[in-house]
């Protein structure tokens, strides 16, 4: 069985030098990124489907995914349109990090690799 690699070591300071500060978001984000994505996407999803040509009692899986990936986008631009108003936004804001090289990025680590016994 393969062992887990090593924590990495913790980011030791030059004396004097200051760690890039996390953006100071303001607790209201939260909400008006939520009402904001899920107003947008009720006005943009109800176009759409008024040129379609689909009733709003249509229940079809179609529907469904593109209303979905509507409110994803909306969701997305939300959260980045928000986080620009304070600074610009970095990968690591959002808890994004490179997996290591020659390590598998999500397979073992989520129970998704094939079985070895």
């Amino acid at each position: 069985m393969e062992q887990a690699p090593p924590p990495p070591e913790p980011l030791v300071l030059a004396p004097g030098a200051d760690a890039v500060p996390q953006p100071n978001w303001r607790p209201w984000f939260a909400f008006a990124g939520f009402a904001g994505s899920l107003i947008c996407t009720l006005i943009a999803v109800g176009i759409i489907l008024a040129i379609a040509g689909v009733g709003e009692d249509d229940d079809s899986p179609t529907v469904t995914v593109v209303a979905t990936l509507i409110q994803g986008v909306f969701f997305i631009g939300a959260a980045l349109v928000l986080a620009r108003s304070v600074a610009p936004p970095r990968p690591w804001h959002f808890g994004l990090r490179r997996a290591p090289l020659g390590a598998p990025s999500a397979g073992p680590r989520s129970g998704c690799s094939p079985s070895t016994s």
